[in-house]
């Protein structure tokens, strides 16, 4: 199958000029698709040229677009609209002028981030063993609440008959720099188990694929474990080890459960096909298929130099046959088309499902020329 050309294009920069320059950028390049960033979190970005609005961008997140509210009028958790985008309608405005130019459309969405304001108390709320709300790790992936929403948005966006939806991963028990640091000041034991979330639904899925796993228990040694610690006491090794092992095992059913339920809602989304966008290439396929998708798509951000090398080196180690790739051309570029056209052409040798750049509407009118001599090129050697 021949690789799909796109660039990444958000509805901001499409309502500043009613699609003229992205009408621009279809017709100078030839690109098969167009791929919107429908949900998601903070937006701080600086526009070299900008058509029809202003250099700086910036908006709090959330759902870039115009939802069907009667959709989730029976859920407990609710999209919230964009700071920037008003009583507009700005996606049935792109829609039709994408019918209008012949090309594809393509959503991403980050769920999580598009519902973490940061400004708010989190909803759901991730919550340690001691029961309190973990806010600086944002909402549960898992809680059933947060699941709801998502199938919800899922299923509106796949109803549009996009080419492909992508996804953003939600690692399980990850804590940031900060919150890790503070935790770390404890005992190793008590820090493995403040990694966990142990909310209700979190707690619920694990009992109900593995009814012999006592949470009770284990909730009760780590709370023991943490009094000691603040007593000067030492854990006994024996008794860390019981712990490691229950917390090792919960994570694996939730992981599991979390598979089981991404799988179920990317197949609800067919034929639409769902990626999941990675930045690591050695776990690409693992986080992917974690995520319910076969199919990774590779975050770029640097195309020249060593660090091109680097990446191309990888992506042969690992096999990285029938990825998508999404490559930043921002407004970091270097000055000359040869790095990106090179570079371009040697990912196609991997016969990838399609090519994204990403942040043409930040990045100088020049790129777009550039875009299409990779275009051509990479589209030449598909051919030989």
């Amino acid at each position: 199958m021949a690789c799909s050309y796109g660039v990444v294009y958000p509805l901001w920069s499409f309502a500043d000029d009613r699609g003229a320059a992205l009408e621009r950028i279809i017709d100078e390049t030839g690109i098969d698709h167009v791929s919107i960033p429908l949900v998601g979190g903070i937006v701080d970005e600086f526009r070299v040229e900008p058509s029809g609005g202003p250099h700086y961008f910036f908006s709090s997140g959330g759902w870039h677009y115009e939802f069907d509210r009667k959709r989730y009028e029976s859920l407990a958790l609710k999209p919230r609209a964009a700071d920037w985008l008003g009583k507009r309608r700005v996606l049935a405005d792109f829609l039709e002028f994408a019918a209008k130019k012949r090309v594809s459309t393509a959503f991403a969405l980050d769920v999580r981030l598009g519902i973490w304001t940061r400004s708010e108390p989190v909803r759901p709320p991730q919550r340690n063993f001691l029961d309190e709300p973990v806010e600086g790790k944002g909402p549960c992936q898992l809680h059933a609440d947060m699941l709801d929403l998502t199938q919800g948005v899922l299923t509106e966006l796949a109803a549009f008959g996009p080419k492909f939806l992508t996804v953003a991963p939600w690692p399980i028990d990850e804590t940031d720099g900060l919150t890790y640091y503070r935790m770390s000041q404890v005992a190793p034991i008590v820090t493995h188990g403040l990694a966990a979330c142990f909310c209700s639904s979190c707690r619920a899925l694990a009992a109900r694929a593995d009814r012999s796993l006592d949470l009770s228990v284990t909730i009760e040694m780590l709370r023991d474990e943490l009094s000691r610690f603040a007593r000067g006491e030492r854990t006994a090794t024996d008794r860390s080890d019981v712990i490691a092992k229950n917390l090792a095992e919960y994570q694996r059913l939730r992981v599991e459960a979390y598979q089981s339920i991404c799988t179920a809602m990317h197949q609800r989304c067919a034929p639409t096909q769902t990626r999941v966008a990675v930045e690591e290439i050695g776990s690409a396929v693992a986080t992917a298929r974690l995520c319910g998708s076969d199919v990774p798509d590779l975050e770029i951000h640097e195309y020249e130099g060593e660090d091109a090398e680097t990446t191309l080196r990888a992506l042969q180690f690992v096999g990285a046959r029938g990825w998508a790739f999404s490559i930043h051309v921002g407004n970091g570029t270097p000055g000359e088309a040869a790095p990106l056209v090179s570079f371009v052409s040697r990912l196609a040798e991997f016969s990838p499902v399609s090519i994204d750049f990403v942040d043409v509407d930040c990045a100088p009118r020049r790129v777009v020329g550039w875009i299409k001599q990779a275009m051509r090129f990479a589209r030449r050697s598909e051919s030989l």
